[in-house]
């Protein structure tokens, strides 16, 4: 009779045990998008041309937010800040491999926006999309000028990775 109630008792906590548990919480589409950006040709509007040598460096040019080094790409994508509405960076052509001194064409490129947050999930919690989003570059004065010639914002609501949303045309 007393192995009865124990096995009885056993097999009730075990059912408890089990009933307990939870779905784990993995976040598996949680990620805040980035700004995808593709290189093309002034020339012909139609066709990807890959940047000699490219390096992107973020905010104020500080040397620990070197997003691409030295790479010859015809599209990046860059982090959008999410406690701001304005990111800075410095795109620069024909990056040589030199560490104390800056050299190739610079020009500075910052990206407007609104950032509107959105819940997506108890594991992911809320993730960020950016909308309104605009482009400024500061015309370069000297020899080099810029070697970006135009930007064309090509959606200006940032809401996932699968789209081009800025063209640079150089």
């Amino acid at each position: 009779m007393l192995l009865k109630r124990l096995l009885a008792l056993v097999l009730l906590s075990g059912l408890f045990w089990l009933a307990s548990c939870e779905k784990d919480d993995i976040c598996v589409d949680g990620d805040t998008p980035r700004l995808i950006i593709e290189f093309y040709d002034t020339d012909n509007v139609d066709n990807l041309l890959p940047v000699p040598n490219l390096r992107i460096i973020g905010e104020n040019g500080e040397k620990d937010t070197i997003l691409v080094n030295r790479q010859s790409l015809n599209k990046v994508e860059l982090p959008l800040k999410v406690n701001t509405e304005r990111t800075e960076f410095r795109f620069i052509i024909n990056a040589a491999q030199d560490a104390n001194n800056e050299t190739g064409n610079i020009d500075e490129l910052a990206f407007d926006y609104m950032v509107k947050d959105r819940f997506v999930s108890r594991a992911c919690g809320f993730v960020a999309n950016y909308e309104g989003v605009t482009d400024d570059l500061t015309n370069e004065l000297g020899s080099n000028g810029n070697w970006i010639d135009s930007i064309e914002v090509v959606v200006d609501t940032i809401t996932n990775e699968n789209d081009t949303h800025v063209k640079i045309f150089h």
